[in-house]
């Protein structure tokens, strides 16, 4: 390894991973508290931010989230659905997917009488009576049709500029540090 790719890998790993593992856990706590101040949307909301990866000299930062609240809160429900959600696809495959339900709009129907799991895994009984009918129009509970709000995607943008400054103080400082410069003067 060159001394040079090692300097920088070294830089990554000691200043600029903990910084943005800092500032994805502040992101983090941000979100955490915005999908708690949210009424109407019944389930879980849990989001962590994992310490960062270096693979060939790039930094990857991770955020994890899950639960029916946060799924909600990020790509909206029923006919008000992102359907560029990126795991969508994985949802409307999942066994438990109601097939009454349209891929394509996701407007909200009732399902067969019988036993399911929410988004949650919790187990939830449908008595089977409004199967197949369009339910958006009567809601069954508030909340049932919601836009996207994208609050992690609102969140980490909008601390986006924290980090870049975190990020150049840092290295600005590692570099002053580093330097040694002597001065001689001679008259």
């Amino acid at each position: 390894m060159h001394r040079r790719h090692k300097e920088n890998s070294d830089m990554l790993d000691l200043i600029i991973a903990p910084l943005l593992h800092q500032w994805a856990t502040m992101v983090a706590d941000r979100i955490q508290n915005r999908w708690g101040n949210l009424s109407g949307i019944r389930g879980n909301a849990e989001i962590s931010a994992e310490f960062p990866l270096v693979a060939k000299g790039v930094l990857v930062q991770t955020i994890k989230a899950w639960g029916q609240r946060a799924w909600i809160a990020e790509y909206g429900s029923g006919s008000e659905s992102d359907l560029s959600n990126p795991y969508l696809n994985e949802y409307t495959n999942a066994s438990n997917f109601n097939h009454y339900r349209s891929k394509s709009d996701m407007t909200i129907r009732g399902r067969d009488a019988g036993a399911y799991q929410d988004l949650d895994g919790n187990p939830q009984k449908s008595t089977g009576s409004n199967a197949g009918k369009y339910l958006e129009l009567k809601p069954v509970y508030p909340g049932m049709t919601m836009l996207p709000l994208h609050v992690i995607k609102e969140e980490s943008e909008a601390a986006f500029p924290e980090l870049v400054l975190a990020i150049e103080q840092a290295v600005t400082s590692e570099i002053a540090n580093t330097l040694n410069i002597q001065l001689k003067i001679y008259i």
